[in-house]
């Protein structure tokens, strides 16, 4: 290197090196510099991506517990479906028994109803055939009776007129005659 005037003259060679040199710190000082700016970049995004590790494997947990909660709830739905649906079914089954045990009711009402009115009816019945069972009896019991009185005439006559004089036979006689017309003759 030679000076001229205060300028430097340098040869192409010396001139590439140097430039060479200069480039090379300018890289070297460069590289730091990025290379620290991108260090404490991919530091922070490391930070970043760790946190973000962190939340994803937070957030899977969740979904795992949300998932099992999703599935309990589906089968307490599935439950509550099938107590619901058992409580329709007894619900019809208690109406129709209730609408069996009220026609039931009515019906028995109306057998003691007919009960009833039969045993009224058995009883007009009972009444009168023993009414008519009792004039027949009273009907039967005059004419034994009066059978019975025309026989003890018969005897008295005899007995008297064998100890009796005939004028006695003769009121006798006419005494039959007026006891013959208490007889009942419905021949």
């Amino acid at each position: 290197m030679k000076l001229f005037k205060n300028f430097a003259l340098i040869k192409q060679t010396e001139l590439d090196e140097a430039l060479y040199e200069a480039e090379k710190k300018a890289y070297e000082r460069a590289e730091k510099s990025v290379r620290k700016d991108f260090e404490s970049e991919i530091e922070a995004l490391s930070d970043k991506l760790d946190t973000k590790k962190a939340e994803i494997k937070s957030l899977t947990k969740k979904n795992k517990d949300l998932q099992a909660e999703v599935d309990v709830l589906n089968d307490d739905r599935d439950d509550v479906r099938e107590v619901l649906k058992q409580k329709v079914e007894n619900d019809d089954k208690l109406a129709a028994l209730e609408a069996a045990k009220e026609s039931q009711d009515r019906r028995e009402a109306n057998l003691k109803d007919r009960e009833s009115k039969l045993e009224s009816k058995e009883e007009g019945r009972y009444k009168e055939g023993y009414a008519d069972g009792v004039a027949d009896g009273v009907r039967k019991i005059n004419e034994i009776t009066a059978k019975d009185r025309e026989n003890a005439m018969k005897v008295a006559m005899v007995a008297a007129a064998s100890h009796s004089s005939p004028e006695v036979v003769k009121e006798l006689t006419n005494a039959k005659a007026l006891g013959s017309g208490l007889t009942d003759s419905e021949d």
